[in-house]
């Protein structure tokens, strides 16, 4: 396949070959400033850095990391918050992690030690936290792989208190959680107990406790300035609005997009537009719901070094020195001005606000 990527695409020097894969992206709204996890993995020798965490300054070009005091993770940070004063809210393995920004330190809240297994509903291989969320008190909501329970985090005393609900959550299903402005939690690709369905809409008031599980597929989902869900996933593709009158959840719009969707989905926090990646296309779309249109911007073919899969082909295979692929999005981040940037193996882009 010959693809060029738009030109519209910026990839900052600083932030091209970083030493590891990036999953996680949050953009800070009162800075502009973007922050990420690396975990360190290099390509071969996989000699290990320390975890570290960056922030880069769009405004001035500057980038800046800070190591974290954690052991290695072999999986991935597979979400990241902000919680408005001035921290940063890591998944990060078994742990959560808290980097305050104001002065450049982190706290480290080690679960296994706060949380009992095995329990109903929970096995005691491990459970590595899939998604976060904060809310406006300072709470942290969180889940844990193959758990069924939604997990709260007081950060004063580092006290977790567990609410069991009727559902459990697999990585990398449950990649990501949103709170919306009455306090209820979203999470995409919940797991009925019992059941072989992978990608219902769980629903949790943080207020009351009650946890619903609606029969929507969902795989992404993401809330807008107006409190509207929108979500990807659904039996017919493409992107997807709820209506959450009354409490209840029913599809009222399908924007067909022509191929399968990622699990990226982002809104602009001023104008409500939405920012969405199609692996299948090989590209990134912006939807722009006040006129229902959509632009595609096409994202570059990466070249790889092909000793990154040289363990999947058997012992003295013939290879090639690299190989050619379309370009992962594996996490996107609209800032103040309503640029988006998104990562991509060990490279983060940006494409400007329309």
């Amino acid at each position: 396949m010959v693809q060029t990527a738009s030109p519209e695409i910026v990839h900052p020097p600083d932030l091209a070959d970083l030493p590891g894969s990036i999953w996680a992206l949050a953009s800070d709204p009162a800075t502009g400033d973007l922050w990420f996890p690396v975990l360190g993995e290099t390509a071969p020798p996989f000699h290990s850095l320390a975890p570290r965490i960056y922030r880069y300054s769009p405004a001035s070009g500057k980038l800046d990391f800070w190591e974290l005091p954690v052991e290695p993770y072999t999986g991935s940070v597979l979400d990241m918050a902000l919680d408005g004063q001035g921290k940063v809210w890591l998944a990060w393995g078994y742990n959560i992690v808290r980097f305050d920004t104001s002065n450049l330190s982190a706290t480290v809240y080690p679960l296994d030690e706060n949380i009992q297994y095995p329990r109903a509903g929970a096995s005691d291989s491990g459970h590595p936290v899939t998604a976060l969320s904060v809310d406006s008190t300072g709470k942290v909501w969180f889940t844990r792989h193959d758990d069924a329970a939604i997990l709260e985090l007081d950060p004063t005393p580092g006290a977790v208190r567990e609410h069991a609900v009727p559902a459990y959550f697999a990585a990398p299903l449950v990649a990501h959680m949103e709170i919306d402005a009455q306090g209820r939690l979203w999470l995409p690709g919940a797991v009925p107990l019992a059941s072989d369905r992978a990608d219902q809409l769980g629903e949790f008031d943080t207020t009351t406790g009650v946890f619903t599980l609606h029969d929507v597929p969902v795989l992404a989902l993401t809330i807008d300035k107006g409190n509207q869900i929108w979500l990807t996933g659904g039996s017919e593709g493409g992107l997807q609005k709820l209506d959450l009158t009354a409490g209840q959840a029913s599809l009222v719009v399908d924007v067909p997009l022509g191929g399968p969707l990622e699990d990226c989905l982002a809104a602009d926090p001023n104008t409500g537009n939405l920012w969405l990646s199609s692996f299948g296309e090989g590209k990134i779309g912006t939807y722009r719901p006040s006129s229902g249109e959509i632009t595609w911007y096409s994202l570059p073919i990466v070249e790889y070094d092909i000793r990154m899969y040289a363990w999947s082909v058997p012992y003295g295979t013939d290879l090639p020195s690299t190989i050619k692929v379309r370009t992962e999005v594996n996490a996107m981040a609209v800032d103040i001005d309503g640029n988006l940037w998104f990562a991509h193996g060990h490279t983060i882009g940006m494409i400007p606000a329309p």
